[in-house]
């Protein structure tokens, strides 16, 4: 993603001192030579050499100028400047760019004035720089950051993916690395997100597994977001009853678990060395651990993973319907989106087939329409599985008050429930319609439009998060302010950044520093937080140093980073919002209860602070 220079090169002048001004480090085998192309550091000069000794390119370039062979060409500085010399000593693309990346898939991102393109091989602009940061193309797609957020284009520079990411990686084996709110997950190419964000860090995947961290803990997933392992087996005996026991065939008490869900309807999917299984809100074990992955429970009905297959079951543990599938992102609406094989399809609370797994994608129901892909073209389909907007579109967003977004070519419109384009596909980037206006972007800049497809906000700002509390945030040369639904700064742009309203306070950035201000533009909680999250049920997640806490909504600390004395008998806390270990960030849930650990073993506490369930150790 154009890495700074500065440091790097730093290090290559110590490593040059550290090996008497002469050092070899293996690069890319270039395209054009049948063996490794070597670069070779002396007097603080980047040169080139093959396996046979043989200088393909003398010593002579600047030190931090050495970035690797890749598909035959490697990027050099020259005179303040950067361009690409081949392995035949020539300066094949001249040196003209403020920065230049390696070439991948053909293309290669170069900064000129200012701005970010792309290159092909031949030196040719192949995407206008008007970029502010580029990662490289992998399987058809290079991450790109205009303004604060990330997104994705194709080769031909078209949105794939528009901008609505902290942070993205690379795409490898149809998986790419995406930080939303903090937090990492996975996209596909197609589906969107994956797998959920959940994780403080996330590698790219290699050979079928990403490396992911979570808190203190680093481990490996696989491309369905399952933790790669299994330490216990579950062993069946008399009348039902089951017990886990580890691979040595000892027995395991049922009492402590390593990783919890936010409660659904009730229960909170649990994992207990890699299996998994629920418990109620007084900690009971409500459904022993037992599967390989648990998903929460939705219309009465909950996904798990038994071997390599998905099916469901309702919350007395009864399977309602078989292990079959392949995946599922679980009911909504009493239908469920289903995956067999490649393909996927649609299946009622009875397992029955209500579109048949045809389908290249599916997004769940929403407003009695499901988006589907057919032929890489997106439809819709109705509840009775019949195809009622037929496959049309590069890309879709879900039905948000009778309307969805859709692009056609380059541009983004929007259609109603008959398919009808209601608003012409003539912006660039949506986010959908929030409190009856959707943000839109035209020539670079966003705006916003009411449902008839009126301009109600001119398109002005750099950026925009939409709508919350009658107020959206904007970006203003260079500074964020809020706007209200007239186009009227209600506050003047005077932060670096800012999140959405919520519970009447939004979060602000002022000189490297959270705080918090009303709907005034008051300061009511005073910029001191290293990181700052929405508020939500009278409290905010925030960070001082390595120490997570929650505050309320003057500013105080709601909850300790020790989260307080625990009851008589249980160990003193140690785990999530202590400074030593501030591993899983907790989130309280619809019901306000939220996910502890202490001392290894995992609780939930109320908005209060209080145990609901106590950890046992």
């Amino acid at each position: 993603m154009m890495p700074s220079m500065g440091p790097w090169a730093a290090a290559v002048v110590a490593c040059a001192v550290a090996s008497a001004r002469l050092h070899a480090q293996p690069v890319a085998q270039s395209g054009q030579s049948r063996s490794p192309v070597v670069a070779i550091v002396s007097e603080y000069r980047w040169g080139y050499y093959d396996a046979q000794g043989r200088f393909v390119l003398n010593p002579r370039l600047p030190h931090n100028s050495q970035w690797g062979f890749s598909e035959g060409l490697a990027p050099v500085r020259v005179g303040g400047k950067h361009g690409y010399v081949d392995t035949n000593r020539n300066l094949a693309i001249k040196a003209r760019f403020e920065e230049a990346g390696p070439f991948s898939e053909g293309l290669a991102a170069v900064r000129l004035g200012g701005r970010v393109g792309f290159i092909d091989t031949r030196g040719r602009m192949a995407i206008a720089p008007r970029f502010d940061q580029a990662g490289r193309f992998s399987e058809g797609l290079a991450p790109v950051r205009l303004g604060a957020l990330w997104g994705y284009i194709d080769r031909r520079g078209r949105w794939a993916f528009a901008r609505r990411f902290q942070a993205a990686g690379n795409f490898a084996q149809d998986r790419a690395p995406v930080e939303v709110r903090g937090l990492w997950g996975f996209i596909d190419r197609r589906c969107g997100m994956v797998i959920a964000a959940r994780f403080d860090h996330a590698g790219g995947f290699h050979k079928g597994l990403a490396h992911v961290r979570r808190g203190a803990e680093s481990f490996y997933i696989d491309r369905g977001g399952l933790r790669r392992g299994r330490a216990l087996t579950i062993v069946k005996r008399a009348h039902g009853a089951r017990e886990a026991r580890r691979p040595d065939g000892t027995a395991v008490k049922i009492q402590r678990f390593d990783f919890s869900r936010s409660f659904s309807e009730g229960l909170a999917a649990v994992r207990l060395d890699g299996l998994y299984g629920y418990i109620d809100r007084s900690g009971a074990v409500a459904i022993s651990p037992e599967f390989d992955e648990a998903g929460d429970f939705s219309d009465g009905l909950a996904a798990v993973k038994i071997g390599e297959k998905w099916g469901f079951i309702d919350k007395s543990r009864n399977v309602v319907i078989d292990p079959q599938f392949d995946g599922t992102w679980g009911f909504f609406d009493n239908f469920a989106n289903v995956q067999v094989g490649s393909h996927w399809g649609f299946v009622d609370r009875s397992g029955q087939f209500i579109a048949d797994p045809i389908f290249e994608a599916a997004f769940g129901f929403t407003e009695g329409l499901a988006a589907v892909r057919q032929d890489d073209q997106w439809g819709f389909i109705d509840e009775s599985g019949d195809l009622v907007i037929s496959p049309q579109f590069d890309a879709v967003q879900s039905f948000s008050g009778g309307l969805a977004a859709v692009q056609l070519g380059q541009g983004w419109g929007f259609i109603d429930k008959t398919g009808q384009l209601r608003i012409p596909a003539q912006f660039e980037a949506t986010h959908g319609f929030s409190e009856g206006l959707a943000a839109v972007e035209s020539g670079g800049r966003w705006g916003f439009i009411d449902a008839a497809g009126n301009v109600v906000v001119p398109p002005a700002y750099s950026q925009t998060l939409g709508f919350s509390q009658g107020l959206a945030a904007v970006e203003s040369g260079g500074q964020f302010g809020f706007i209200d639904k007239t186009g009227n700064m209600a506050i003047p742009p005077t932060f670096d950044f800012a999140l959405s309203f919520e519970n009447g306070l939004a979060a602000v950035l002022s000189g490297g520093q959270w705080g918090y201000i009303d709907r005034t533009g008051n300061q009511v909680i005073p910029a001191s937080f290293d990181q700052a999250f929405a508020f939500s049920g009278g409290m905010a997640l925030v960070r001082q140093g390595s120490d997570y806490f929650y505050i309320n909504q003057y500013g105080g600390a709601a909850l300790q980073p020790d989260l307080g004395r625990p009851p008589a008998g249980a160990p003193p806390p140690n785990g999530y919002l202590n400074a030593k270990t501030p591993a899983l960030r907790p989130r309280f849930n619809e019901i306000g209860l939220a996910p502890v650990d202490v001392n290894g073993a995992k609780g939930f506490i109320d908005m209060q602070g209080d145990y609901v369930w106590v950890p046992t150790p």
